[in-house]
């Protein structure tokens, strides 16, 4: 009876420390299990450096979109009329219709008179206008050649007044009067952007 109690306690004893390795094996498959994660979680970094690669182009271009505009603006600027010979003959008034440009002579929009350089010539046009009196008559007193220019009036409502522009840019004056209005005197200078000029009621 003793033999057979002994027996028992032998195999409950090695039946015992065969369940301690099946519980270590159970507790190393955890382990491997929460390793895995880790090398979706070194994704994070890479996508934030794909953004910040893109957006840097974006605020270059941002940038140098200035520029661009500045030189749009550059490019609509009136062009430079320079002082230059002028043609051997005045050019057509179809010429100078055509012409969209303008020189700035000041007060000319006022008296409804469109001022021109072509070809190192200058045209001054004035419509008719029920308000305005037309000059009849003109007088050149500086820079303008008399021999090289045109004056044409209609009953005092309208008139067109074409001169040769001296090469050496020099001041250019004249004077226009007629009946029943007051003289208006034309000044045009040379300057770094080109002619320009203006209008006035009262010798300069």
């Amino acid at each position: 009876m003793t033999r057979s109690l002994l027996a028992l306690a032998i195999l409950f004893t090695a039946c015992g420390e065969d369940a301690k390795p099946v519980a270590e094996k159970g507790s190393a498959a955890p382990k491997t299990t929460t390793s895995s994660p880790s090398p979706v979680a070194s994704a994070k970094p890479t996508a934030t450096t794909t953004v910040s690669a893109t957006a840097a182009p974006t605020a270059a271009e941002s940038a140098s979109a200035a520029p661009s505009a500045s030189a749009a603006a550059s490019a609509d600027a009136k062009p430079l009329v320079p002082a230059e010979e002028p043609a051997a003959e005045a050019p057509a008034s179809e010429a100078f219709e055509a012409l969209d440009k303008e020189i700035a002579v000041k007060a000319s929009g006022e008296q409804k008179c469109s001022t021109k350089v072509l070809n190192g010539w200058f045209e001054m046009k004035c419509v008719e206008d029920e308000k305005l009196v037309r000059a009849t008559k003109v007088e050149l007193k500086g820079g303008f050649d008399s021999s090289r220019m045109q004056f044409d009036a209609f009953e005092s409502k309208t008139a067109r007044f074409v001169a040769a522009l001296p090469k050496s840019g020099e001041k250019c004056q004249a004077r226009f009067y007629g009946p029943k209005m007051h003289e208006i005197w034309l000044t045009l200078e040379h300057e770094e952007k080109g002619w320009k000029g203006q209008l006035t009621s009262n010798q300069p």
